[in-house]
């Protein structure tokens, strides 16, 4: 009977058992413990460290920006910090300044069995690991989205030797995409003056030409006129004319129908005298004095000079020039590698497999 009942009791892990056999196997635990946390800080030392970091980019400072107010107030030409900003995201969106970057650095090492192509192919790939893109600033109380350039790096030293390279790539193409943008516009506007010129000449020799045949058409009509009355013996004008009173005015009426040469040949010759004398016939052409107010208006426009001077004000083409602005300081690399995440779980784990070969040996003994 007493056999029966201890039967159970020795199957039974017995607690006071347990703690004792983990006290006196302390050393098995602490020895898994420090082979564990040894195996960690040693996958610490050979796995290379993974940092990451992020550069903020923005629009110029509104103090920054003033230097382009007088090109902007010229109503000519004009750029912004905002339209700058855009110029910059764009051609960094390309990632070809970041390729250029990591081409002319150490960033990476061509290698021996790598043909231009292949090599070309891991530089492109290695440009996209800094991630350009639209983040909200999340210490920002307005919330306003900032672009970023992320970094993931195992060499932080380098990464940021590249992004400085990298931004200082887009500036100049920035700088140069603005200079040509400005002589662009100043071009078409000279061209466009240049155009209206010549336009108006073509219409005044237009009209000058039309004019000099009608004024040949009058003067063929008025020598045959003139002929006509000196062959009769008009020599005064012996056109007939009513006159009438009205209520208000003494009115003349001539009749159109008679013929022209009843002026007499005296006033007909003169009237061919002088217009065979004008000098200047466009004087007494009103389109054609409207066209030359015109053209000089357009020859004494100095909107160009006057830009080119406001544009010499500004760092545009210059080494002064800045598209966007950026602290490359504040840079705050982390890395990703959890260290004391890692040495903490191998101190648990390293403890809980000695605990586990403790019970196992128990068990072991036990049964035999």
């Amino acid at each position: 009977m007493n056999t029966e009942q201890s039967q159970p009791d020795n199957d039974e892990i017995d607690l006071a058992d347990l703690i004792r056999s983990l006290w006196n196997g302390k050393w098995v635990v602490i020895s898994t413990t420090i082979v564990a946390v040894m195996a960690a800080v040693i996958y610490l030392t050979i796995t290379p460290k993974t940092y990451t970091g992020a550069l903020e980019i923005s629009p110029l400072s509104s103090v920054d920006a003033e230097v382009y107010l007088p090109l902007n107030e010229s109503e000519l030409i004009g750029i912004n910090n905002k339209q700058l900003e855009t110029l910059f995201i764009e051609d960094i969106l390309t990632y070809e300044a970041l390729e250029a970057s990591i081409k002319e650095s150490s960033y990476l090492e061509k290698l021996a069995t790598e043909s231009e192509l292949e090599f070309s192919l891991r530089i492109s790939s290695a440009a996209r690991k800094f991630t350009v893109s639209k983040q909200s600033n999340k210490k920002d109380k307005e919330q306003q989205t900032k672009w970023t350039i992320a970094l993931t790096t195992q060499r932080p030293e380098l990464a940021i030797k590249v992004v400085t390279d990298a931004m200082s790539i887009a500036n100049d193409n920035v700088n140069r995409q603005v200079q040509n943008m400005m002589d662009k516009h100043l071009a078409a506007y000279s061209r466009g003056i240049t155009r209206e010129l010549e336009d108006i000449d073509t219409a005044t020799s237009i009209v000058l030409n039309n004019e000099k045949l009608k004024t040949q058409f009058r003067l063929a009509f008025l020598d045959e006129q003139a002929s006509l009355a000196r062959a009769i013996g008009i020599d005064k004008n012996t056109l007939t004319a009513q006159t009438f009173t009205t209520q208000s005015a003494l009115v003349t009426s001539v009749n159109k129908e008679e013929p022209f040469y009843l002026r007499g040949y005296i006033a007909i010759e003169k009237e061919m005298e002088i217009l065979s004398s004008r000098q200047s016939p466009q004087l007494f052409i009103p389109e054609l004095i409207s066209n030359e107010r015109r053209k000089q208006q357009l020859l004494k426009d100095s909107s160009v000079t006057y830009a080119k001077k406001l544009i010499a004000l500004t760092p545009i083409g210059t080494e002064a020039f800045e598209a966007v602005s950026y602290d490359l300081a504040s840079i705050d690399f982390q890395s990703k590698t959890k260290t004391s995440l890692i040495l903490a779980l191998s101190i648990v784990l390293g403890g809980m497999l000695g605990i586990f070969v403790l019970l196992i040996r128990n068990a072991v003994v036990r049964k035999e």
